[in-house]
């Protein structure tokens, strides 16, 4: 092999050894976008399950909350009635 063949030799592996390098890095920076995406995926899962899990806490708070009105309205209107019942009565035994 002469000195010419040698010096293409050593040009066409460090020619591979530079590509192998830019696809490593290519591969590496790929991988990093990937688990970069995957990483924002999950964030964003977990947000909108906490924003659901959030929503499903007022529901039941405002569900709450709305039976203890309902149970107050109905007491007010039980006492309201019982109030005109007796009030009726007491006009009643009047006449």
């Amino acid at each position: 092999m002469d000195k010419a063949a040698m010096e293409t030799e050593r040009q066409k592996m460090e020619m591979e050894r530079e590509a192998q390098r830019k696809r490593h890095r290519m591969e590496r920076q790929a991988q990093e976008d990937k688990h970069s995406k995957e990483r924002e995926a999950r964030k964003q899962k977990e947000d909108m399950v906490g924003q659901t899990e959030q929503l499903q806490r007022e529901q039941r708070r405002h569900k709450e909350e709305m039976a203890r009105e309902e149970q107050i309205h109905q007491e007010e209107m039980a006492r309201g009635e019982k109030k005109f019942k007796e009030e009726m009565a007491g006009a009643g035994k009047i006449d």
